[in-house]
C-alpha cells in the first residue's frame, strides 16, 4: 500500500520529489493502490539475498492497453483504410492530385500520431513497440499506397496524352463519331484493365496488400508483446524461486488479479504463471509454437539466428524455467 502522511485523501504520492514517478496516481475506493497511473500491478514477490542483511523485492507492472491503446491503434488502422480509399478515385487529368491529396492528409495525421508517445514511455531513450507500430503504418502508406497512385497515373493515364489513335502515345483522347463525344483511352496494359471491386487491377493488388499488411502487422505486434510479457514474468519467477534458501511448495511470486485479489501459485505451475501475464488465451498452444521456433533456431544454427531476432538464444530461456527449477530443488 503506497501512502504518506502528507498525501491528499484518495491519492497516493511519493514523500520526496524526484524519487520514482513525479506524478500522483489515483487510489482505489478502498484506499489501496493496485497500479501506478496506467500501469497495473501484475505480480510481486521477494526473497532473501545472498547476504542475510539483504532482501530482493520485485514488482511487475503491466500497461493497461485496453481500451486506450486499442482505440489508438484502431484509429491508425482506419487512417490506413482511409488512404486506401484514394485507390477508387476515377481516371482523369486531376486523378493524381486528387489521390495524393487524400494520401498526404493521412500521412500528416499518421506523422502526428506516431510522434506522440504515451506518458509512461515519453522519456524512454530507445524505440518501443508502440513507436514501431506507428512508423510501420507511416512507411506503408508512403511507400506502397502513394507510389501505387503515382504508377497508376503514369502508366495507365499517362503524363502526356496524344490526340487520336495514330498519335503514337499509349494513352490518348479521340473523338467517337458514333457517340459524338471525346473518348479517353487508357494504356493497353493488363494492370490498367478494370479488376475486382470496380478498380484497376493494380489498385486491387494494393488493396489486397493493405489488408495483408494490417493482419500481419497486428499478429507480429501481439506475438512480440506476448513474448516480452512471458519472458519477463518467467525470468522474475526463476530468480525468486531458484535462489530461495527456504523453498516451500508455493512460489515466492504472488499474482495480483485485476479484481485486486492475490493468488499464490505452486512453484512448478509455469503455465498458470504464463496465463496471468498472457495477452490472449491459448497460452499452451503459444508455448508449443514458441518451443518449436526455438527448436528451429537450434537446428539452423547461429547464422539463421542473426536473421531471425526473435529466435536468438540467450543465457536463460523462459522455456527452461521448469527444468532449472527442478535442478535447483534437487540441489
Amino acid at each position: 500500500r503506497l501512502s504518506h502522511k502528507h498525501s491528499q485523501k484518495g491519492w497516493a504520492q511519493l514523500p520526496e520529489a524526484g524519487i520514482g514517478m513525479s506524478h500522483m496516481w489515483r487510489a482505489e475506493d478502498d484506499g489501496r493502490v493496485r497500479g501506478v497511473g496506467e500501469m497495473q500491478v501484475l505480480a510481486l514477490g521477494g526473497v532473501s539475498g545472498s547476504e542475510k542483511s539483504s532482501y530482493v523485492f520485485s514488482v511487475l507492472l503491466r500497461r493497461q492497453w485496453f481500451p486506450r491503446y486499442a482505440v489508438t491503434f484502431a484509429i491508425m488502422c482506419l487512417q490506413v483504410v482511409g488512404a486506401g480509399f484514394s485507390l477508387w478515385v476515377p481516371f482523369s487529368d486531376d486523378m493524381l492530385s486528387n489521390r495524393m491529396s487524400i494520401t498526404l492528409t493521412v500521412l500528416l495525421t499518421l506523422v502526428a500520431g506516431s510522434a506522440t508517445r504515451p506518458t509512461v514511455i515519453e522519456a524512454v531513450p530507445f524505440p518501443t513497440l508502440h513507436d514501431h507500430y506507428g512508423q510501420s503504418m507511416l512507411f506503408f502508406v508512403a511507400s506502397v499506397v502513394a507510389v501505387a497512385n503515382l504508377l497508376v497515373f503514369v502508366t495507365c493515364w499517362g503524363m502526356y496524352r496524344g490526340s487520336g489513335k495514330d498519335s503514337g502515345f499509349s494513352s490518348y483522347d479521340y473523338y467517337d463519331e458514333d457517340l459524338k463525344m471525346i473518348e479517353e483511352e487508357l494504356a493497353d496494359r493488363w494492370w490498367c484493365k478494370e479488376g475486382p471491386l470496380y478498380t484497376s487491377r493494380l489498385d486491387f493488388i494494393v488493396v489486397v496488400l493493405s489488408v495483408a499488411f494490417l493482419v500481419i502487422l497486428h499478429v507480429v505486434v501481439f506475438c512480440i508483446a506476448q513474448l516480452h510479457r512471458l519472458t519477463v514474468i518467467l525470468t522474475v519467477k526463476h530468480e525468486l524461486d531458484c535462489y530461495d534458501r527456504d523453498p516451500t511448495e508455493h512460489s515466492k511470486l504472488v499474482i495480483c488479479s485485476p479484481q485486486g485479489t492475490l493468488e499464490i501459485l505452486r512453484r512448478d505451475d509455469i503455465h498458470g504463471c504464463m496465463r496471468h501475464a498472457s495477452l490472449f488465451p491459448g497460452v499452451r498452444f503459444f508455448s508449443r509454437v514458441w518451443r518449436a521456433s526455438r527448436w528451429f533456431r537450434q537446428g539452423c544454427g547461429r547464422r539463421c539466428g542473426r536473421h531471425v531476432p526473435l529466435l536468438v538464444e540467450q543465457s536463460f530461456h523462459p522455456l527452461d524455467s521448469l527444468r532449472l527449477l527442478h535442478e535447483a530443488m534437487e540441489r
